[in-house]
């Protein structure tokens, strides 16, 4: 069978994720690294950006940073094996993309409405599109004819 158009977007975006936690480690590393070398990076940089690399000097400190980074590496393979199961049309993955979907929109649910309390419109916004997006997607994943595209064929009885 033919995978559909949204099929193969949905396996792109769980490559995208994969490639944004990949940037998001190298980076981490990166400022580790020249922070250490440099000695004084925090002072050049903003209030926020001095904050990150305390932060990043404290789990360097402890010894977790390589594990933070594990972390995000493991995390990273498991999404590019998603969108390869979507890719394959494999029902284990339509069901990892329903319930990580599903997650998402539990997490999602009382941010926005602090959002919304906090009149902070942007994030609220945000949320919201992002809620309709996960929404979209369990919604598509449960459509009968997506269901039968992911549930092999059995083969036929033999006498």
């Amino acid at each position: 069978m033919k995978r559909p158009l949204a099929i193969t977007i949905l396996a792109v975006i769980w490559w995208l994720e994969a490639a944004v936690l990949l940037l998001v480690g190298a980076t981490l590393w990166l400022l580790q690294s020249l922070s250490e070398q440099a000695g004084g990076l925090g002072a050049d940089l903003p209030p926020e950006g001095a904050e990150l690399l305390d932060m990043l000097a404290k789990l360097d400190e402890l010894g977790a940073l390589p594990v933070f980074l594990g972390v995000l590496l493991v995390f990273a393979a498991l999404f590019v094996w998603f969108g390869i199961g979507l890719w394959k049309l494999k029902n284990w993955a339509r069901w990892v993309t329903l319930v990580l979907s599903i997650l998402r929109l539990l997490y999602l649910t009382p941010l926005l409405v602090i959002d919304l309390l906090r009149s902070d419109w942007s994030s609220a916004g945000l949320g919201l599109l992002l809620g309709i997006g996960y929404g979209l997607i369990v919604w598509y994943l449960f459509q009968p004819r997506i269901k039968q595209l992911f549930t092999p064929a059995s083969p036929p009885i033999v006498l």
